[in-house]
Formats: C-alpha cells, structure tokens, sequence
C-alpha cells in the first residue's frame, strides 16, 4: 500500500513539475511576443510622427501657397479670364407639368 501512495505521490509531482515546466514556457513566449510587440508599436509611432511633421509642413506650404494666389485675383483679373457679371444675365430655368392632376372618387357607382 505505501509503494502505491508512493507511485501515486511521485507521478502527481512528475506531472505537476512538466506542467509547471510547460506553463512556465508558454508565459516565456508570450512574455517576448509582448515585449517585441510593443517595441515595434513605439518604433512605429516614431515614423508616423516624423511623417506627421512632414506632412504638416507640406500643408503649410500649400496654404501659404494658397493665399498668395487668392490675393492675386481681383475684379480686372477675372474680366480678362472672360467672367461677366451675373446681375446682367438674369433668366429663370421653368418647366411645363407633364401631367394633369389627378384626383381620388370615393363616390361608389
């Protein structure tokens, strides 16, 4: 009987130490796969930031570009591109009905 317990005792800590071992392992994995993530998420957030300072700059030439141009445009300008003023060609667009009313006889014959 006592050989018995003993066996049974020795294989419950044989399969608790590989079972320990095992998870052990598996928190070692997920640990690296954890820290590497996050390290290539910083180095990533890096390169979108550096590119965001970029992209910024090239918006702000563009406005400055923008506005430099918009202060060009003047009534004598837009006259020799060929522009008239509206209030001089006013008209209405209006159709015709295509079809006559119709109504609904709730009279029964």
């Amino acid at each position: 009987m006592r050989t018995k317990v003993k066996q049974l005792n020795n294989n419950f800590e044989k399969e608790m130490f590989w079972g320990l071992l095992t998870m052990l392992v598996i928190a070692s994995f997920l640990y690296a796969y954890f820290v590497n993530s996050t390290i290539l998420n910083i180095v990533e957030r890096k390169d979108i930031n550096k590119e965001m300072v970029f992209l910024s700059s090239d918006v702000s030439e563009m406005e400055m570009e923008y506005f430099a141009l918009s202060n060009k445009i003047d009534l004598p300008y837009i006259y020799s591109l060929g522009f008239k003023d509206a209030s001089s060609y006013t008209s209405y667009a209006s159709r015709k009905a295509l079809t006559k009313r119709l109504s609904f006889n709730n009279n029964e014959i």
